[in-house]
């Protein structure tokens, strides 16, 4: 499923992607970019760090963690049944209560991405 939203995301934000030279000829039209994007979701996706790391296997099973399960324990989430909007429940460092957040399935993903992505790697 979060494959599917990642997708989906890119597809939707095709026009205000900046496409990388990599990336320039599957993203020189959208119906180029989803059949790109398709190819990619159907095969499996890996993580290709852009610079050499000591550390390789620990980023690559650290990374995988996050990958293989849900980014967000299933008792945290209060509602979702399968429209665009989840509700979720976490605890807030600044103000030391439970507090419930509401957003959309692209949103959370943008902040799942951003949050276990870090600078010098890219997905596919």
């Amino acid at each position: 499923m979060w494959r599917y939203r990642i997708t989906r995301l890119l597809s939707r934000k095709y026009p205000e992607l900046v496409m990388p030279d990599a990336l320039a000829a599957e993203g020189s039209s959208k119906r180029e970019w989803n059949r790109f994007l398709d190819t990619h979701y159907r095969r499996g996706w890996n993580i290709n760090v852009s610079r050499v790391m000591d550390n390789a296997t620990h980023v690559a099973v650290y990374s995988g963690s996050y990958l293989k399960k849900p980014p967000v324990p299933l008792s945290r989430l209060e509602h979702y049944a399968g429209q665009d909007e989840i509700s979720l429940r976490y605890n807030s460092h600044r103000t030391k209560r439970e507090e419930y957040l509401v957003m959309s399935g692209d949103e959370f993903m943008e902040r799942f991405i951003r949050g276990s992505v870090w600078r010098g790697t890219t997905v596919f």
